[in-house]
């Protein structure tokens, strides 16, 4: 185990539990100069591998879909903005899949809108993992003129290789069919940095 010291000079060492070696972080000795840290020679790691959010997808519903009242359906999520690991399936599952590797927290969010809602209706934005519903965004309109409404959720999530995540939806109170809308639905996710 590494130790971290604080010496008189005001210098920081960073010793081996051995005391055999030593990294110092020194600061100049006037505050306006430039600050510089030293590192011994040799090979020093300060991060293994490279942090980034990956794997991080973005995508939207391409295409008009138009679900069943009182009934859970799938978002046909169809268009990609970006997909870092080729890891949302755009073209059949609509999903992301964890990839070899990629077992980690991650965050996800997902909307759904849909068409002129005239009476009033309840929409709901739901995840699945790995086939069940497991977190769920709502949203209820009232009587009164016509309008969009949309439902939207959010999720924080730890996951393993191979583990998979869809965007639902769930829409009553209409007694009528209504479109979700094309470039309206949102699904997007990343790994997050821990």
């Amino acid at each position: 185990m590494a130790e971290l010291r604080v010496k008189s000079t005001g210098t920081l060492k960073l010793f081996e539990s051995d005391n055999t070696s030593s990294v110092t972080i020194a600061s100049p000795a006037s505050l306006g100069g430039d600050r510089t840290v030293t590192l011994p020679d040799g090979d020093v790691t300060l991060v293994s591998g490279t942090l980034a959010n990956t794997p991080a997808f973005s995508a939207y519903l391409g295409s008009a879909q138009t679900p069943s009242e009182s009934t859970y359906t799938k978002v046909s999520i169809d268009t990609e903005y970006y997909d870092t690991d080729s890891a949302f399936d755009k073209d059949t599952n609509y999903r992301f899949t964890v990839p070899s590797g990629g077992a980690g927290n991650y965050f996800f969010y997902g909307k759904v809108q849909y068409t002129a809602v005239t009476a009033d209706s309840r929409l709901m934005a739901v995840f699945y993992l790995n086939g069940a519903a497991v977190n769920q965004g709502r949203s209820q309109t009232s009587p009164g003129g016509t309008t969009d409404n949309y439902a939207q959720v959010s999720w924080s999530v730890d996951l393993s290789d191979s583990d998979y995540v869809e965007l639902w939806t769930y829409y009553s109170g209409e007694s009528g069919t209504r479109t979700f809308e094309a470039g309206r639905c949102t699904f997007l996710g990343y790994k997050l940095i821990t």
